[in-house]
């Protein structure tokens, strides 16, 4: 009761006495706040700022299904996916992709136009349907493609960026196309980033170089997050980053100590002549000699990397097909040995010797790919070779399997001034018209 009482006391002693007179004042508060509501409505980003904001944070919080990308991986610290799976084709899609874009990049720094468009279609049709999306490195090689087609048209003084949009046109309509049965969130995310990209490529090109960067390193930074700092993926992304966009590797990321864990780890699950082994291998040497520039350690794996693939060849007692991981990797060590050889020895011979016979080995191998890696093996060795003759710094030059950027390129060629190629056959079969 004395409760009740207390309750009825406090609600009449708190009650407005002037109705009238507390309802204009509340109407007063209102008018007074609305100017103020509508300021922050203008203060609202525009939408040129909107297109450069959305792929990082896209890429921040949207990188790719995490149960998928755990299942993929999975396949690639245990087993290698079948051939008739979609991780297979996904898995040589992409691979294809790779090397067709580091052979259109090393052949525009040679001012080789025409047969860097014909890799590039060959980077297109790798790219058509879905089955690249599945692959765990999509995401992050997006944005070193956007960024090495930004280079190509910086290098053929393409001031509107042609060829850069109509691949981003290309994407964004391959992407609706693959993607139109579902309406999942990560591919609705997708169009939405491409479709940024195209309008900020028409609209606000010139930072299109610094947004490709900034939502890379979201998207290492997100694939960090979500699958740990020691996880194979994790760490190639970061490789990727110091090596093609050429920044100075942070000490603080302790990157080779996290390698080397990872490379005992995926050892000691998978053996030592693996695939992913192998490969894994081959990346933390990339990474040392090319980005860390620690020689010494570099060439520490290169001879165990050139053991195991020695080793698990021999042990081949029939002609067998051999991964586009393991492919890859082969031909990159003998490259490397063979640049040392020239370095240590100036002996182009015994260069010559060892890069062709892994050559010949990947002509003679039944692998998916084998004979499109033993002709860029040779467009290396070729290149290699006029390098060293004509003296210039090895570990400079653009190479498919080493140092594929095309800021090395050699701008006074000839046929670098025929923008017309650029944007001629692309702009005809990839059209794509974004509001």
């Amino acid at each position: 009761m004395y409760k009740t009482r207390f309750i009825r006391w406090g609600w009449r002693k708190n009650r407005p006495r002037n109705k009238q007179k507390t309802s204009s004042i509340a109407d007063q508060e209102r008018n007074r706040t609305n100017p103020c509501s509508k300021q922050i409505q203008h203060l609202r980003a525009p939408d040129i700022l909107k297109d450069q904001e959305d792929p990082i944070t896209i890429s921040r919080n949207h990188v790719m299904d995490v149960t998928k990308l755990q299942r993929w991986c999975s396949s690639f610290t245990k087993t290698n996916p079948g051939p008739s799976s979609r991780d297979y084709a996904s898995m040589a899609r992409y691979s294809l992709a790779e090397a067709a874009f580091s052979d259109t990049a090393v052949q525009l720094g040679r001012g080789k136009i025409n047969h860097a468009f014909q890799s590039l279609h060959k980077v297109f049709d790798a790219m058509i349907g879905n089955e690249i999306y599945l692959h765990p490195r999509h995401h992050t090689a997006f944005w070193l493609l956007c960024n090495g087609i930004y280079n190509a048209c910086t290098l053929v003084n393409d001031s509107h960026f042609h060829l850069l949009r109509e691949l981003l046109c290309f994407l964004a309509r391959n992407a609706l196309a693959s993607f139109q049965k579902f309406a999942s969130t990560s591919s609705l995310f997708r169009v939405r980033l491409i479709t940024a990209l195209v309008r900020m490529s028409r609209d606000n090109p010139g930072v299109m170089t610094q947004t490709f960067r900034t939502a890379y390193l979201a998207t290492a930074e997100s694939l960090e997050t979500k699958l740990g700092e020691k996880h194979p993926v994790v760490l190639i992304t970061w490789l990727d980053y110091f090596r093609f966009f050429d920044i100075p590797v942070d000490p603080a990321r302790d990157l080779v100590a996290r390698y080397s864990a990872a490379l005992r780890e995926v050892d000691a699950a998978t053996g030592r002549e693996s695939d992913a082994t192998i490969s894994f291998l081959h990346t933390f040497i990339i990474f040392l000699f090319y980005c860390v520039r620690d020689e010494i350690q570099a060439r520490v794996g290169l001879a165990d990397l050139q053991g195991r693939i020695s080793c698990r060849i021999a042990d081949q007692t029939s002609p067998a097909p051999n991964s586009l991981h393991f492919q890859k990797a082969y031909a990159f060590a003998s490259l490397l040995q063979g640049l040392l050889i020239l370095e240590d020895q100036c002996d182009l011979a015994h260069c010559e010797q060892v890069v062709r016979a892994t050559v010949e080995w990947l002509k003679s191998s039944e692998g998916n790919g084998a004979s499109m890696h033993a002709m860029l093996l040779e467009v290396d060795l070729s290149a290699l070779t006029a390098a060293w003759i004509e003296g210039k710094d090895l570990r400079s030059i653009p190479l498919v399997y080493a140092k594929p950027r095309i800021e090395n390129a050699t701008a006074g060629s000839s046929d670098v001034g025929r923008l017309l190629s650029l944007t001629a056959t692309p702009e005809q079969q990839y059209s794509y018209t974004v509001q």
